[in-house]
């Protein structure tokens, strides 16, 4: 029989191709492999339970991200009731497919969170949020260093060394106010302007969170003090007979310090 080149040229580049699929299929079946698509860029196509989920990460875009960032912030609780003129800020790549993406947004009533049973006075706030999202799933949502929007608590009210990383009492400052005869103290005044109304008389404590609140100033370790047994009553120059003292985060020092509080 007579030997056929011609015929041998055709027929090994089609085993050899057909060999390159076997062993692509082996390669993916057994092991899992890295191989290129249309577009030139590596994916991993082992055939999993999850393969459907990651290859859809792998193809998601900056602003895949980004709307999955703004459509849960949209439906987070403090946005959801009040939040108005969202706007993007900037971000942070903290990993592969990980980001902290920042954005700021406008509430009509002051506080966090679903106010809907809550007394929230009408004043504009302007809050700050930063969303941890990794591959598809938000990891946390903290509004201006101060309310988990995950868990719906200030952040003082979460034992997270994590996030803090120090203990929460080195970074707080303690601050008294010694109240004036004949002069009304930053809270009272302001609710006496507001169009808060209430069904029950609120506490001197619940007036003061309130009204710093609004200012994004959380208090700690709140006290009332008597002072003197003896009180004197001549306007402007003498005091009441009791003192406030609290503790704030040592950022919000000199907010307060502008409101009457001297540091102790």
């Amino acid at each position: 029989m007579k030997y056929d080149k011609i015929s041998d040229q055709r027929i090994f580049p089609k085993i050899f191709s057909f060999s390159l699929i076997l062993l692509l299929l082996l390669c993916i079946i057994v092991a899992g492999c890295d191989v290129i698509n249309q577009k030139g860029i590596m994916v991993n196509a082992t055939l999993d339970e999850n393969s459907n989920e990651s290859q859809d990460l792998i193809n998601d875009t900056f602003d895949d991200t980004r709307t999955i960032v703004e459509e849960w912030i949209f439906a987070s609780p403090t946005y959801g009731y009040d939040g108005q003129d969202i706007a993007y800020i900037d971000y942070k790549q903290l990993g592969a497919a990980e980001y902290l993406m920042r954005y700021s947004y406008t509430s009509t009533h002051s506080g966090y969170g679903d106010r809907t049973y809550m007394m929230a006075s009408d004043i504009l706030t302007q809050h700050v949020i930063t969303v941890d999202i990794k591959g598809r799933k938000i990891v946390s949502a903290i509004i201006d260093n101060r309310w988990d929007e995950m868990n719906q608590k200030m952040l003082s009210d979460i034992v997270d060394n994590a996030l803090n990383n120090t203990d929460n009492n080195q970074d707080l400052v303690k601050l008294e106010y010694v109240p004036m005869q004949c002069i009304t103290t930053p809270w009272n005044a302001w609710l006496a302007n507001s169009s808060i109304r209430f069904i029950k008389a609120p506490s001197e404590q619940e007036v003061m969170t309130m009204y710093y609140a609004n200012q994004s100033i959380a208090l700690y370790d709140y006290q009332e003090i008597k002072t003197s047994g003896v009180v004197c009553t001549v306007c402007y120059s003498c005091a009441t007979g009791y003192k406030y003292l609290v503790s704030v985060d040592r950022p919000d020092i000199q907010a307060m310090l502008y409101t009457g509080w001297k540091e102790i």
